[in-house]
C-alpha cells in the first residue's frame, strides 16, 4: 500500500468554458449557440466556485556558508497542525529562521540581515499552493553577478515533491536571475496560482505633474497582510507604506464594510 498523500487533492471544479462545451453536446448545437442564448437571456456564466487560495509550506532546507568558514543546514519538515520556534537565548537564530521562509514566500526577505543573508548558498522551500504541488529554490553563488537565481518548479504530487532530490528535474514552472527579477518572478507566480489581482490606489500627489496617479500594489502587500508585522511596527497592516492601502488590506481580508455618508444615510 502506498502511503496517502498528506494534503487532501481539492476537487475538479469546471471552467465556465467547460459548462459551456458540456451544455452543447447534450443540447446538440455548437457552443456560440449556447453562448448566444445566455447572452439574450442576460445569464453572465462564471465559475461555480471561488478559487483555491490555500497555501500549506512543507518542508524548508537551506544550506550555505558562514563567515568564519563554517558550513551550516537546515533541514525542517512542518507537518499539519501549529508551530513554535522558541529558545531560552536572544540571537540563536529564530528571525533568521522566519525570514528564511519569508524570502522565497514574498520574494525578497523583511528583516533578515544582510549578512546572514549573504551566508545562504541554496534555499528550498516545498509547498502546495492552491492544490499545486511546488518547489521555490533560490540559490546564491558568491562572485557571480546576478549573484541570486530562483526555479520555480512542480510536482504531480506531493510525495513525488518531497522524494525529488535536487538534482532530480521536476517541471519548470518560471525562473528568474538577479534580486529584482526573483521578486518579479516570485510575486508573480503566487498572484496568478492564486488569483488574485494587483491593488490599485489612487495617490493624490503621485505621478510625474504631481496632479495624482494610481498606485499598483502587488504581491509583497498581501503577504505583508497575512504574514503579520513583529510587534510595535507602526504599520497597522503589512509592510508596503502607501496611504489606505492597510485600510484597503484590512476589507480585503477581513471583509469589514466601509460606511459612506449620503445624505439618507448619516455617518455616526
Amino acid at each position: 500500500m502506498t502511503k496517502p498523500d498528506p494534503v487532501a487533492t481539492p476537487p475538479v471544479v469546471p471552467t465556465a468554458d467547460d459548462i459551456l462545451t458540456k451544455a452543447a453536446a447534450r443540447l446538440d448545437v455548437a457552443k456560440h449557440q449556447v453562448e448566444r442564448a445566455l447572452a439574450e437571456a442576460n445569464i453572465a456564466l462564471t465559475t461555480p466556485a471561488p478559487a483555491d487560495r490555500r497555501l500549506r509550506i512543507l518542508r524548508l532546507r537551506v544550506d550555505g556558508i558562514k563567515h568564519d568558514g563554517e558550513p551550516f543546514t537546515i533541514d525542517r519538515p512542518f507537518e499539519p497542525g501549529i508551530w513554535a520556534i522558541v529558545h531560552p537565548e536572544n540571537s540563536a537564530g529564530k528571525t533568521s529562521l522566519l525570514e528564511f521562509l519569508v524570502w522565497p514566500l514574498r520574494g525578497a526577505p523583511r528583516d533578515l540581515p544582510p549578512g546572514v543573508q549573504s551566508w545562504v548558498r541554496t534555499l528550498r522551500l516545498d509547498l502546495v499552493v492552491a492544490g499545486k504541488p511546488t518547489r521555490i529554490a533560490l540559490e546564491q553563488i558568491p562572485g557571480l553577478l546576478p549573484p541570486v537565481s530562483v526555479d520555480i518548479l512542480t510536482a504531480d504530487t506531493v510525495q513525488a515533491l518531497l522524494a525529488a532530490a535536487d538534482d532530480n528535474p521536476l517541471r519548470l514552472v518560471a525562473k528568474g536571475s538577479g534580486t529584482d527579477d526573483v521578486e518579479r518572478v516570485i510575486g508573480s507566480f503566487f498572484l496568478d496560482a492564486l488569483r488574485m489581482e494587483r491593488t490599485s490606489l489612487w495617490s493624490a500627489t503621485g505621478g510625474a505633474d504631481g496632479e495624482g496617479a494610481p498606485q499598483v500594489h502587488g504581491w509583497p502587500a498581501y503577504f505583508g497582510a497575512f504574514y503579520l508585522n513583529a510587534g510595535g511596527d507602526e504599520l497597522l497592516l503589512g509592510d508596503v507604506s502607501a496611504p489606505g492601502l492597510p485600510a484597503k488590506l484590512l476589507e480585503l481580508f477581513v471583509d469589514i464594510p466601509t460606511a459612506v455618508p449620503t445624505p439618507s444615510c448619516p455617518s455616526r
